[in-house]
């Protein structure tokens, strides 16, 4: 449809304007000849060209590789979808879920599965129905997500250094094998992936969580020099490899609270953090460090009225990031402008409902 993808309309596009934000949008009908005509415009004036759509559907919309790639031979042409572009799977869809359950690791998030040697009281199904949710996270998107952004990278890196564009796969699947290769990787001898504790407070007394005096601290102490300094300021007599480590260090955070653990160990250079702080989104909102990396940008939707975004996760030189809400057809009017369209012909366009478009109003980034 006109208006976007079906997950603008989840949860009232609060989802989709996450994703979206930072992104010109256009809305163009790629059924209609010049829905096709606008996009292959856009494409000869393009770097990089990423679409989700499955096997043989850009084809179909004039949007395949051959036929972009004839247009501007220097196009990096990602293609991500669920399954890679052959076998049985390739033209199936494919969301979160899917990839999440075959490689999502949350087992192993969790800390394993309960025992069947036993029945579930009550209590131990809610506790085992708490993990489970909270060890099932989106991470098969941003997984896939970070793989698509690399791949294009790497596209571009190729172009500098052969001159020419090139189409790029990429799939759910092997994204999210390549996030969690530590286990998906098998070979004789090879060492057993870290198990998470049974109560999922980390991978070792050193990588871990703690419940202090007041509040919870995250430990990290990876290196030597890291061990030593934390020996220096806690006093702690006990080996590194200790089996009874973390119920010293148990015993010991218990002592004081977790804001002055924090101070006394991370100007040391020893990761230790406060982890029961603000939540999420209050954290970005109104954490001092964020304000001044403006982490949160006001913004404008054309729907909500003014809110706060999040800021760019890059910034340019030139200081020219694009601080748009990435609303559906935002951007139709703009772009058209850009490619050459005259007001009567882009207003043509949108009467015949070849194009939709809205005016988007964007916010000063402070």
């Amino acid at each position: 449809p006109l208006t976007g993808d079906p997950f603008r309309a989840m949860f009232h596009g609060f989802g989709a304007s996450k994703c979206n934000a930072g992104k010109e949008c256009i809305s163009l009908d790629l059924k209609s000849a010049e829905g096709q005509k606008i996009a292959q415009e856009l494409a000869a004036k393009a770097d990089i060209w990423i679409h989700n759509y499955r096997m043989g559907v850009p084809e179909k919309l004039g949007i395949g590789y051959d036929d972009l790639s004839a247009i501007n031979p220097n196009l990096v042409y990602v293609s991500a979808n669920g399954y890679g572009p052959n076998g049985p799977g390739a033209k199936r869809p494919s969301t979160h879920p899917i990839p999440g359950a075959a490689l999502g690791g949350v087992v192993w998030q969790m800390g394993g599965l309960p025992s069947t040697d036993e029945e579930l009281d009550n209590e131990g199904l809610r506790e085992t129905a708490r993990k489970l949710l909270r060890a099932n996270e989106v991470n098969p998107d941003p997984n896939t997500s970070m793989v698509v952004a690399t791949a294009a990278l790497v596209g571009l890196a190729a172009r500098r250094s052969h001159g020419r564009g090139q189409k790029v796969y990429v799939d759910m699947f092997g994204a999210n094998a390549w996030a969690n290769w530590d286990d998906f990787l098998s070979y004789e001898g090879k060492p057993k992936r870290t198990p998470v504790d049974a109560d999922g407070y980390g991978l070792g007394p050193l990588q871990r969580l703690y419940r202090c005096r007041k509040g919870w601290i995250f430990l990290m102490v990876v290196t030597d020099r890291e061990w030593d300094a934390f020996v220096a300021q806690t006093g702690i007599t006990s080996a590194r490899d200790a089996d009874d480590l973390a119920e010293t260090l148990s015993a010991l955070f218990a002592t004081d609270d977790a804001d002055a653990w924090e101070s006394r160990l991370a100007p040391k250079g020893i990761g230790c953090v406060r982890a029961d702080g603000l939540p999420p989104q209050e954290f970005f909102l109104r954490d001092a460090h964020c304000q001044a990396e403006h982490l949160a940008v006001p913004a404008v939707h054309p729907d909500w009225g003014d809110y706060l975004r999040n800021g760019p996760m890059a910034r340019f030189r030139k200081g020219d990031e694009y601080l748009g809400t990435g609303a559906a057809g935002g951007a139709t009017v703009t772009l058209l402008k850009e490619l050459g369209y005259s007001e009567a012909a882009t207003q043509a366009l949108i009467d015949d409902k070849r194009v939709f478009a809205r005016r988007e109003a964007t916010a000063a980034s402070g």
